[in-house]
């Protein structure tokens, strides 16, 4: 089996509405990156390996658990009540290889 590519568009977790929510940043990291309760300066707030500003970009082998952490900072104000939702969650397209080409061509046993 081929390695593919998982890419999860978090892309809606960035439009929260900063003015009603209170919630002045939205960022992520991978699973393994410690990050402190009040890190508010964090090295990898603005791009990281699973982050680019906008986006969580995931990438492991089929059938493979995948994590990320999302930070939500709050204003001053604070956050009286958060949710969020995973919009999208989409496979890259991978390559065909002869493997596939072979399979297919072949006539199903059904």
């Amino acid at each position: 089996m081929s390695a593919r590519a998982l890419v999860i568009a978090l892309a809606a977790l960035t439009g929260v509405s900063t003015v009603e929510a209170g919630v002045a940043a939205v960022w992520a990291v991978n699973d393994g990156e410690k990050v402190e309760q009040d890190d508010l300066a964090h090295t990898a707030k603005a791009g990281n390996s699973a982050w680019d500003g906008r986006t969580v970009r995931l990438f492991g082998a089929g059938n493979e658990v995948l994590a990320v952490q999302i930070m939500v900072e709050s204003d001053a104000k604070g956050i009286a009540a958060l949710s969020a939702s995973l919009p999208e969650l989409r496979r890259a397209p991978t390559p065909r290889t002869a493997s596939d080409e072979r399979s297919s061509s072949s006539p199903s046993t059904t």
